[in-house]
């Protein structure tokens, strides 16, 4: 009895370790669509900045920029950049790299001489200093950009 009990339970632990074949997108649980619309890529100087749209509005999903705030944030930007990352560990890809170079450069390019992250960009491609939720203070947002760079 207790030989078979190991025979299904080897069996069980060979079979729960293989992974089902990757037939591409097809076979993905994740829908990128949506997040692959929202990112869009930009040169300030010599950088290649990757950034992810905060608002876009229904039916036609325009991408639309808050007048108070900026059009990206550091937060949002973290945030993608731990999923690519992740993504990248199963579905690594040229795609998914420059993303994540990308995305990594804005963060760098957000952080204040104080080592702290401003949150919004303006729609000129500068820091938004002036916003209460964009200051470079210990907040939110720059914990998760300090999360998403140790990625």
């Amino acid at each position: 009895m207790i030989r078979n009990l190991l025979a299904v339970l080897t069996c069980f632990a060979v079979l729960s370790c293989s992974s089902p074949p990757d037939d591409g997108p097809a076979n993905d649980l994740i829908n990128l669509a949506h997040l692959s619309h929202l990112y869009e890529e930009f040169q300030v100087g010599d950088t290649r900045l990757g950034v992810i749209w905060i608002y876009c509005e229904a039916p036609d999903y325009q991408l639309v920029a808050d007048s108070d705030e900026g059009f990206t944030c550091v937060d949002d930007v973290a945030r993608a950049l731990v999923f690519y990352c992740r993504r990248y560990t199963t579905h690594p890809s040229p795609e998914i790299l420059e993303k994540i170079h990308s995305l990594t450069e804005f963060l760098f390019y957000m952080q204040a001489e104080n080592g702290f992250f401003y949150n919004f960009m303006l729609p000129d491609k500068q820091p938004n200093q002036t916003h209460e939720n964009s200051r470079a203070v210990p907040n939110f947002w720059t914990w998760r950009a300090f999360w998403a760079l140790s990625e």
